[in-house]
């Protein structure tokens, strides 16, 4: 198929019409449902890399990310990622590059709507997510503190799940926050 012949460079270099492809992808049968479902359950793992930046690029649109998500994405993209999280963060290339497409989609998907924030905290994100935050890809180490950041964000709920996740000092860690920042934001939370 054409994606079995896609090489990791010519994923990456796919540069198209967001918009008008995403319109189109809309409109076709089975498009937007038939590349989550390849995010997911794709033939080959190339096939799986070329799905998954697809839906990446989809993402960045703020009217795809509630489609993304009516259609199942976010329990699709967090079971990519529990899966790369079960398999102890394995580094080989086409597990690391789909790893980052799934959490930077879920990351533009937290981003872009409240709906899907909500998706991504009743699908168990958290318990998917944290563990993230200790990759050895800091690329997918910042795109899960975006995600958790996104999901904290004028949520007390979520912020106390993310306490009790322990997630607070992987955040410290990979912003680099000083130590008196934290104690100056936990005396702020206490007023």
């Amino acid at each position: 198929s054409l994606y079995d012949s896609l090489t990791p460079t010519h994923t990456h270099s796919l540069s198209f019409d967001i918009e008008r492809n995403a319109i189109g992808i809309l409109n076709s049968d089975r498009g937007l449902i038939g590349i989550v479902n390849l995010v997911n359950a794709a033939p080959s793992p190339r096939v799986q890399r070329a799905a998954s930046f697809t839906l990446l690029q989809l993402s960045t649109c703020r009217e795809m990310a509630s489609a993304i998500s009516a259609v199942g994405g976010v329990p699709t993209l967090l079971n990519v990622l529990s899966n790369a999280v079960a398999s102890n963060m394995a580094t080989d290339e086409p597990t690391q590059t789909i790893t980052y497409n799934a959490i930077t989609t879920l990351a533009n998907l937290a981003d872009n709507a409240s709906a899907c924030r909500q998706a991504i905290s009743t699908s168990g994100g958290l318990r998917t997510i944290v563990p993230l935050l200790q990759h050895t890809n800091l690329d997918i180490v910042e795109q899960a503190a975006r995600v958790v950041s996104s999901l904290a964000v004028n949520d007390r709920k979520q912020r106390d799940a993310l306490l009790a996740a322990g997630c607070v000092q992987s955040i410290i860690a990979v912003y680099h926050i000083p130590s008196t920042a934290v104690s100056l934001l936990r005396t702020q939370e206490q007023l």
